[in-house]
């Protein structure tokens, strides 16, 4: 679909990603005319000529006491400021400019996102249906994609890595070496679970597995030890 989803830790969000794509564009260009118009501003004519400005001014001041001098500082610092002024209005207008930039980037921030959901969860999302289910630390969300709502919480051991639904179960496996399946009860999405390591016996096969590959990291799902 045009639907994407996007985790970064602090918060989960919904966006178009035809839409938001062309935000992105629109963001991209702001953001190096942005870049462009304030490397123009730090070597503009204008800061020279406001340094010599406050130079005169300083001068005049020096031989205030002094008709003759400070008639001539008076006449060059008239000088300084007529060619400074026009600088001015030049630097004014880039600025002006820049906040343009700025006020229009602001707007096209939001351009493609439908919605957003505080949250820590993204160690892995999948979508399901109309539900978009988050792995994070000993836990797992599940999202209504249509009101942004978490409409289930469902606790396992270690950082939930891995997810897959299929017929209306979820499967979660955590970086602890725990698989964990949740499926449908009375009526509600992923409303039960089990761990599938679960008892003694499972663990035995686990171990010998393990001692006759040699095999030390990574996951193994055992469909029948039969």
């Amino acid at each position: 679909g045009d639907m994407g989803y996007m985790a970064n830790g602090t918060k989960i969000t919904a966006i178009d990603r035809m839409k938001h794509a062309e935000g992105t564009r629109i963001r991209h260009a702001h953001e190096m005319a942005i870049a462009k118009i304030t490397g123009d501003l730090r070597k503009h004519p204008a800061l020279a000529e406001a340094k010599k400005l406050q130079a005169a001014e300083s001068a005049a001041r020096k031989v205030k006491d002094d008709p003759a001098a400070f008639a001539k500082a008076q006449a060059e610092l008239a000088a300084i400021a007529a060619k400074y002024e026009p600088l001015r209005l030049q630097y004014k207008a880039k600025q002006d400019e820049v906040a343009q930039h700025k006020a229009d980037l602001a707007k096209a921030e939001d351009v493609g996102v439908r919605w957003t959901l505080e949250s820590p969860h993204q160690s892995a999302l999948i979508l399901a249906g109309n539900y978009l289910i988050a792995g994070g630390k000993d836990e797992v969300i599940v999202i209504d994609t249509e009101t942004s709502k978490i409409t289930a919480k469902l606790a396992v051991e270690g950082e939930a890595r891995g997810l897959a639904v299929s017929d209306g179960h979820l499967v979660v496996s955590t970086t602890k070496g725990r698989v964990h399946v949740f499926g449908e009860k009375a009526g509600q999405l992923l409303g039960g679970g089990i761990s599938i390591i679960s008892d003694l016996h499972d663990v035995q096969a686990a171990e010998a597995i393990l001692k006759q590959t040699g095999v030390k990291k990574g996951f193994c799902l055992v469909l029948d030890d039969d």
